[in-house]
């Protein structure tokens, strides 16, 4: 992923947007999957010198990253948390997943909140740098609370998930899978549903199931107070990030008992669609290779863009429940090689009941 700003330093992490925030959380019981039924389940001033800073570091007055003073004074400053963020925020959550935000993106968002071209984006500036890194922020959020998610799952659970096995054989129930296609190499898993069956025919509710929704609420719809009409555009990506972010808890905790290792990093490289090389029978020119798209991340896309609107307001009202009941209202302050490409599941849409 690319990052403009980095990592946000000098104990400047993620916090400051929670705690805009400030959500009150506490236990909420999400039935296992058996219990669902397993299968029914002011304009800143340019600097006056004269001369123009010939590296980032040095445009960035000698520090390492950017930091919120590069903005401009505390007004700014607080703005850009409070409001910047959670526009950057769902602006991101509605783009396809691990695609990132545009210079045009961050500028409009800007625009919007300050008025036109009162503040100037540009790629090699504060702005971009400290949205950049918020990128990283918000998507770990989702990795974050999907893990916390499983685990409110299994301690709210203990009467029935008391032992290592039954822990196993719940998570193993989520896990439960199809091809989508005799061709792919691609699943749709039993926690993408609301209610799972073997048959296809039987299962729906696609993007419901509650692991998915508690996620999606905490990661995204906590910090899109007074911003959260998806009338224009839906949030698929951050649905998908809470897909993928769920699958990867749930692998985690596949044995029954939590690893003492980490799971793999919540990622562009490990979950943003891939190309892969084949090799074709040798021809004439000897082998020719292919390139072969694997969307990991955006084989729901289309599936999720034709949801019609009541299985998206379903989505999203049962999802806004979690906070509602969860927190109490207050304010919010290249090669020469010929390669050919293929994309086998380009047009895929799966049809959802």
């Amino acid at each position: 992923m690319v990052q403009f700003g980095g990592i946000i330093p000098e104990g400047e992490t993620d916090d400051i947007e929670a705690n805009a925030i400030n959500l009150k959380k506490n236990p909420l019981v999400i039935p296992t999957k058996k219990e669902q039924s397993r299968y029914n389940l002011v304009k800143i001033q340019e600097n006056p010198a004269t001369a123009v800073p010939k590296t980032m570091k040095a445009a960035r007055g000698g520090t390492t990253n950017w930091l919120l003073e590069h903005l401009g004074n505390k007004e700014i400053q607080e703005r850009f948390t409070q409001a910047i963020v959670p526009r950057t925020w769902k602006k991101l959550g509605a783009l396809n997943p691990w695609e990132n935000l545009t210079v045009d993106h961050v500028r409009e968002i800007v625009d919007e909140v300050f008025g036109k071209d009162v503040h100037k984006v540009e790629l090699k500036s504060a702005w971009m740098g400290l949205v950049s890194a918020r990128m990283h922020n918000y998507r770990n959020g989702f990795a974050k609370h999907a893990m916390e998610t499983v685990e409110l799952l299994i301690k709210a659970n203990q009467e029935n998930l008391n032992t290592k096995e039954a822990i196993a054989n719940e998570i193993a129930c989520n896990l439960e899978k199809e091809l989508i296609g005799s061709d792919s190499e691609l699943y749709t898993f039993a926690f993408h549903w609301e209610e799972w069956s073997a048959n296809p025919a039987e299962r729906k509710g696609f993007g419901l199931d509650q692991l998915v929704l508690r996620t999606f609420a905490f990661a995204h719809l906590a910090y899109l107070d007074g911003i959260d009409d998806f009338t224009v555009e839906k949030p698929i990506g951050a649905l998908i990030y809470s897909m993928q972010a769920v699958g990867r808890a749930l692998e985690y905790w596949q044995s029954g008992k939590k690893p003492e290792s980490k799971p793999p990093a919540f990622s562009s490289d490990n979950f943003n669609d891939k190309w892969e090389d084949t090799k074709e029978p040798a021809g004439v020119r000897g082998k020719a290779t292919k390139k072969r798209k694997v969307r990991r991340a955006t084989i729901f896309v289309q599936t999720l863009k034709d949801l019609p609107k009541p299985h998206w307001d379903r989505i999203i009202n049962k999802a806004r429940q979690f906070i509602e009941e969860q927190t109490k209202p207050r304010d919010r302050s290249s090669s020469m090689t010929v390669v050919e490409e293929e994309d086998p599941d380009a047009d895929f849409k799966m049809v959802v009941n």
